[in-house]
C-alpha cells in the first residue's frame, strides 16, 4: 500500500561508530522511521522489490554533502521495483510499471528501503523476461557497458580488444557487448573458475589468457594480431584506452 508523502518507512543506513581511540568504523543500521522525501514534479516513487548492495567509497559522501549530513550514509543505489506514484511532469512512466534505475549518489534516501524516489531520467522500464533481482544486480555493469559502447562507437568489426579481469561482473557484461559488435576479444582470467565463467558466453573469444600460467600478455597479443597489437584495452576498473599497441 502506498504511504502518504509524510509517512515514515524502513531503510538501511551506514553510520560511524567509535572503535577505540580516534578510529571509527561503519556499521549498518535498520532505521524504522525514515521520512519519505517529498515528490517533485519530475520524480517517481518506486516500491522497491530488489536492491543491489554495491560498494561506494565513504569518502565520497562528505564531498557530496559539504555542509554536513554525511553522518548517515544511504545503503543501495541500484534498485528495481514498481512505480507507486509519479510527479505531475512525468511522461514516460505510469503507476504499476515495472522499472529499474540508479539513485543519484547525493541522495539522502537509501535504495535498500521499502520505497525510494528517483528522478524520471534515472529510470528505465524493466524487461518482462528479467526478474527484479537480476535487474538490480546487473544495473551497474550494464551502465558501464553502455558507457564503453559510447566510447567505442567508431570501432569497426574485427578490431581486437584486450580485456583484463574478464570474469568480473562489469567486464563480463562488457565482453558480451563487444562480441555483439563483432569486436575480437582477448580476455584475461586468473583461475580456472574464472575461465569456466567466460566459457559460458555463447560467442567465442579470440583468446583467453590465464594470467596464472602465462608469462607475457604482450606475446599473446602480438601472436593473435600478427604483430599489429590491439586497438582497445579495458583495464580492471573498466577504463578504456584507445589505440594501444601492446608490444
Amino acid at each position: 500500500r502506498l504511504p502518504p508523502t509524510s509517512a515514515t518507512m524502513r531503510g538501511i543506513y551506514l553510520s560511524y561508530e567509535a572503535s577505540g581511540g580516534a578510529r571509527r568504523k561503519l556499521v549498518a543500521r535498520l532505521e524504522d522511521h525514515v521520512i519519505l522525501p517529498r515528490l517533485t514534479d519530475s520524480d517517481v516513487l518506486v516500491q522497491v522489490r530488489a536492491c543491489a548492495l554495491s560498494w561506494v567509497d565513504p569518502k565520497t559522501f562528505p564531498l557530496l554533502h559539504p555542509g554536513g549530513g554525511a553522518d548517515q550514509l544511504p545503503v543501495g543505489f541500484e534498485v528495481s521495483g514498481t512505480v507507486a506514484k509519479v510527479g505531475a511532469a512525468v511522461q514516460r512512466f505510469a503507476i504499476g510499471d515495472s522499472v529499474a534505475g540508479c539513485l543519484p549518489l547525493d541522495t539522502k534516501c537509501p535504495g535498500c528501503a521499502e520505497y525510494c524516489i528517483l528522478p524520471e531520467y534515472c529510470l528505465v522500464h524493466k524487461p518482462q523476461r528479467f526478474c527484479h533481482v537480476d535487474c538490480a544486480a546487473t544495473l551497474s555493469a550494464l551502465a558501464q557497458a553502455h558507457s564503453v559502447s559510447k566510447f567505442l562507437n567508431g570501432v569497426q568489426p574485427g578490431t581486437v580488444a584486450l580485456v583484463f579481469s574478464g570474469a568480473s561482473v562489469d567486464n563480463h557484461v562488457t565482453i558480451q557487448m563487444l562480441l555483439s559488435m563483432e569486436v575480437k576479444v582477448i580476455a584475461c582470467v586468473s583461475s580456472s573458475e574464472e575461465a569456466m565463467s567466460l566459457n559460458q558466453i555463447q560467442s567465442p573469444l579470440l583468446r583467453m589468457v590465464d594470467l596464472s600460467s602465462t608469462k607475457s600478455v604482450v606475446d599473446v597479443c602480438l601472436q593473435e594480431t600478427g604483430g599489429l597489437g590491439v586497438g582497445v584495452v579495458l583495464d580492471n576498473g573498466g577504463e578504456c584506452v584507445w589505440g594501444l599497441r601492446v608490444g
